[in-house]
């Protein structure tokens, strides 16, 4: 039976390479393992074509890993910019409903009220009161609550 130390560098940083992108793919799906698994199968590339120690290897995959991780950063960073204005509320669901128009579930009164989009029910608040079935236009966010104000009157909230 062999013993890791006698199994090749190669074999041994293409096996790290593999269980890095398993884990990446199945519990951690970040992008970071990744990068560090192309690290860890450029440093077994390495390995089999030139042969160094065991140090040299991990300098290697400590600085492929380091310099592929900000190389990658400002890849990102540079398509974001180019994007011009960041995406507001990407990922936040409620801000994504502003200028959305749906009818009310249930009245408001007293400034309250609750409004159906799609399978969820929001919370909404008004400025005037408006009946169960008005047409409402979403025109901000207050944490989960929908402002809105009806279409028909156009008034403002």
């Amino acid at each position: 039976m062999e013993t890791i130390a006698s199994v090749s560098p190669f074999w041994l940083w293409l096996a790290l390479a593999g269980l890095l992108l398993i884990i990446e793919l199945m519990l951690v799906p970040t992008g970071f393992l990744l990068i560090a698994a192309g690290a860890a199968a450029c440093v077994s590339g390495l390995a089999f074509m030139a042969p160094a120690s065991h140090m040299w290897q991990g300098a290697a995959f400590a600085a492929l890993t380091l310099v592929s991780t900000l190389v990658w950063r400002r890849v990102i960073r540079r398509q974001e910019k180019k994007g011009g204005v960041e995406q507001p509320g990407v990922n936040e669901r409620a801000a994504q409903l502003v200028g959305h128009t749906a009818i009310l579930t249930e009245g408001v009164f007293g400034g309250r009220g609750r409004l159906k989009i799609n399978d969820s029910s929001w919370p909404v608040e008004a400025d005037t009161d408006y009946p169960a079935g008005t047409m409402v236009e979403v025109v901000k966010v207050r944490g989960i609550t929908l402002v809105v104000k009806s279409m028909a009157s156009g008034g403002n909230s």
